[in-house]
């Protein structure tokens, strides 16, 4: 027969999850700089949150509480990079309507706190954020790119984070996801591009912004980060681009319409138009990159020739 100590360390990590007590649960095990009883609290989170289907905002709301000030008191770098990797690596797991709620309800807390983060905390936290930026375009891959489900997700970022009207505005934090979301999509879609349809509304939730944010400081640095970066790819085609079935002169024409708006100020227009006319140039070039280089190959033949 198992001695008492015995038996106590056979007990689960967590006892049955109740809705009032569940969260400091999980909060104190993920908090926990034992390995061993984090890895039993992400896993027991993963299992609670893949067998809920009838989870609210209110249930992720408390969750979310709970492990933003476990990450918060995260003092260790390595345990920092593994609890928000893991954290990210729970999202392609879960059903639509919970890994919806998960993705949404963690931006809304980080943005809600964001103003409270001292410098010497906000490295990691936008390690988290950009580790949950990765992990929606893997969730989203895994949905086989469903135009319907990534257009929910980006009209969230586009209406509650880049362009929110509420009183938890985060300007960092809209800086930091434009500057991220174009390197963790060409990441994670090296070898498998997206539809244009697709590729349409990830990009959408950028475009409405280029067209409407009235932070002056933002159009340069998220023309950089997002739309410089799609001009970079035009400029060098390759079969393994992510963004390579982009319709290039639609989209230039459809930031040239959102800057033909009369409710478009004058700024944004003219960065909507630059950017417009820098695709359509791109675009030119590389329809003449091809003719260049069969005329050079031909050259070449002739000159070998007269050899």
């Amino acid at each position: 027969m198992d001695s008492p100590t015995q038996r106590k360390r056979k007990r689960p990590l967590l006892e049955t999850v109740q809705e009032d007590d569940g969260n400091s649960k999980f909060a104190r095990a993920l908090g926990s700089v034992d390995n061993q009883t984090r890895e039993k609290g992400l896993q027991a989170l993963t299992i609670w949150l893949s067998k809920k289907d009838d989870l609210t905002e209110q249930d992720l709301r408390r969750l979310w509480k709970g492990i933003f000030y476990c990450f918060w008191h995260a003092d260790k770098a390595a345990f920092q990079a593994d609890l928000a990797v893991r954290l990210a690596e729970i999202l392609p797991m879960l059903s639509y309507k919970v890994a919806y709620l998960y993705f949404t309800v963690f931006l809304s807390t980080i943005r809600r706190e964001w103003f409270g983060i001292d410098r010497l905390r906000l490295d990691k936290f936008m390690m988290l954020v950009r580790k949950f930026v990765r992990a929606l375009f893997l969730y989203l891959q895994a949905q086989k790119w469903d135009v319907e489900i990534v257009t929910q997700f980006m009209t969230y970022i586009q209406n509650d984070v880049m362009l929110s009207t509420d009183s938890h505005p985060a300007a960092g934090l809209t800086y930091h996801i434009a500057d991220v979301f174009m390197v963790e999509l060409k990441e994670v879609c090296r070898g498998g591009a997206p539809a244009a349809d697709v590729l349409q509304a990830l990009l959408e939730p950028f475009c409405q912004t280029l067209a409407k944010t009235n932070r002056a400081a933002f159009l340069p640095r998220l023309r950089e980060a997002v739309f410089d970066a799609v001009i970079d790819e035009v400029l060098r085609p390759s079969e393994k681009m992510p963004l390579r079935h982009l319709g290039i002169n639609q989209f230039a024409d459809h930031l040239f319409q959102l800057g033909a708006s009369a409710k478009t100020h004058a700024k944004n227009r003219q960065e909507l138009y630059e950017v417009s006319k820098a695709l359509e140039q791109a675009a030119k070039k590389r329809q003449t990159a091809p003719a260049r280089q069969a005329k050079k190959g031909t050259s070449s033949k002739h000159k070998a020739g007269f050899k």
